[in-house]
């Protein structure tokens, strides 16, 4: 009796400790307990949340993994491990975690709403919708669940219904700022970034530290060319992620970046942005600075060629003897040297070389493709690879058709990826063959498919990384940029140069994912500045 009222006090003191935050101690105490009795669960399910608290989500899963031999049968469990499973990124082992607790727990609405934040992380925002719809049939006064469909029919376009039901999330639970960012997500989709950024500043004021909202506010800041305000909440980047890396968020008015003479810059995001952010790189290539640059190993060879003094390494060749005065990430550039949009005065036409003899070898094998001498060649890619927004950037080859019949343009693919069937589809319907290279793989060998667009008399192109890639090289390029979810800051709303590559011309969509418009619009630019050439 005496060693049972001892575990009562232990365990009592152990669970203070952790609703105040002293999980390490918590932690100890809840260990000494299961040593001494190892099949009490319920010292073992305590153990694992304070685990979760303590951001431990390893131990989680080891723990709950010790506990569901103990009581197979026991409810919530599969929810917590479903939870350390989405804080690690394994969405699919989370997505299973949060299957098995429903089915033990059908009538559980938090389960169906973990489940449902789950799939919009793989991308099944249908699969989402329906998941939350169950969890709101369920528990029709969760603020959550509210918030959960707002975001799933937000990415399915449906904007309306998805404000309706972020107010609704809102009227139950006004303290929280995800639902406020929710709906500034919604607004800035629409393009409305006025009630977008008032939104993202009422959930700031719900949570100063709320760094997911500041980075969304910045989003919308730039979209709109604010380049002061935007470029420094842009930083939130590097706090809003899990891993967060608070070592390279920089403030840019404290720090006088002409004097800095030694330069780390990291790579960061995809090869796009990256190439993106290089379009700055001419401004600190001199003989008196020391930088270097990590970059994505496919870029290694064109960066190389095309810069002078900048040295250029992947993450297996990182420099570890050079002391930097200062590092950064690639994307922080802009917020020393693009404060304004009179600084991108400073973008070069032309910034990254192709190889010469690749290119030439190319223009010889498309020269083949032409009926006469007047004929263009024009490079098409019309898809996007990204996880989550690669849907709204993508077009069906089918839209092109007003474009591919136009006499005197033969049509090369610059598009990555499998699309044979799409090719031989668009042949089959329409009679039009759009060349492909299939010794080359424009995935892997970018060294290669950037002598294929300089090849290329101009390009046409959705927002993947073919735009950047021509844009770098000075081509004269076409860019359909969606709206809404695929929508990206850096084709600036209603801008139709671009501020960035000062070949490519954007056409935005004028309705969210109609792309007749900007096609006809591109259609009727290339009439008028006769790259389309009469017989």
């Amino acid at each position: 009796m005496p060693q049972t009222k001892n575990h009562e006090k232990l365990f009592s003191r152990a669970n203070q400790l952790a609703r105040e935050g002293g999980y390490k101690k918590a932690i100890e105490l809840y260990n000494t307990l299961i040593e001494s009795d190892p099949k009490n669960t319920l010292y073992k399910i305590h153990l694992g949340v304070a685990h979760f608290d303590a951001g431990d989500y390893s131990n989680v899963i080891k723990i709950t993994s010790d506990y569901i031999k103990l009581e197979p049968r026991a409810p919530f469990v599969h929810q917590l491990r479903g939870r350390a499973f989405f804080n690690i990124e394994d969405f699919e082992s989370s997505l299973h975690e949060y299957n098995l607790e429903i089915k033990k727990n059908p009538q559980y609405a938090e389960a169906y709403c973990d489940k449902a934040y789950t799939l919009l992380e793989l991308n099944k925002t249908t699969e989402a919708y329906h998941s939350a719809l169950m969890a709101s049939q369920i528990d029709s006064k969760s603020s959550d669940v509210f918030n959960c469909l707002a975001i799933s029919l937000n990415r399915l376009g449906q904007y309306s219904l998805a404000m309706e039901r972020c107010l609704q999330a809102i009227f139950l639970d006004k303290s929280n700022p995800n639902f406020y960012r929710t709906a500034g997500d919604i607004y800035c989709n629409q393009g409305d970034l006025i009630n977008a950024i008032k939104n993202y500043d009422l959930a700031l004021t719900k949570e100063s530290n709320f760094f997911i909202g500041a980075f969304q506010k910045s989003r919308a800041l730039l979209l709109g060319c604010d380049f002061q305000n935007g470029w420094q909440l842009y930083e939130n980047r590097h706090l809003k992620e899990r891993l967060q890396n608070k070592n390279l968020f920089q403030e840019f008015s404290k720090i006088n970046f002409k004097s800095i003479k030694k330069i780390l810059i990291l790579k960061e995001q995809g090869l796009g942005d990256q190439i993106l952010f290089a379009s700055m790189l001419h401004e600190i290539d001199h003989h008196n600075r020391e930088v270097y640059v990590e970059i994505d190993e496919r870029l290694i060879l064109i960066f190389k060629r095309s810069f002078l003094h900048i040295k250029f390494f992947t993450g297996e060749t990182y420099p570890k003897e050079f002391k930097p005065d200062i590092t950064f990430g690639i994307g922080s550039l802009a917020g020393f040297l693009r404060q304004s949009i009179d600084s991108f005065k400073n973008q070069k036409i032309k910034f990254l070389e192709s190889n010469k003899t690749k290119t030439l070898m190319l223009k010889n094998r498309l020269i083949e493709f032409k009926l006469h001498t007047n004929e263009k060649i024009c490079g098409l890619s019309w898809s996007s690879q990204n996880k989550r927004i690669g849907k709204q950037k993508s077009i069906d080859l089918a839209h092109f058709e007003l474009i591919l019949k136009m006499p005197n343009i033969k049509f090369v693919s610059l598009q990555y990826g499998e699309h044979d069937e799409e090719l031989d589809k668009i042949k089959e319907e329409y009679g039009i063959e759009i060349h492909r290279f299939n010794d080359i793989d424009s995935y892997h060998d970018i060294e290669s498919l950037c002598s294929l667009i300089d090849a290329c008399d101009f390009v046409i192109t959705s927002s993947n990384v073919t735009v950047h890639l021509a844009g770098s090289l000075g081509k004269k390029t076409y860019l359909l940029a969606p709206r809404g979810e695929g929508s990206l800051f850096y084709w600036h709303v209603d801008l139709k140069q671009s501020l960035w590559y000062k070949s490519v011309s954007v056409f935005h969509q004028k309705d969210i994912g109609s792309w007749r418009e900007p096609v006809s619009d591109i259609y009727q630019e290339i009439m008028r500045e006769k790259i389309y050439i009469h017989k």
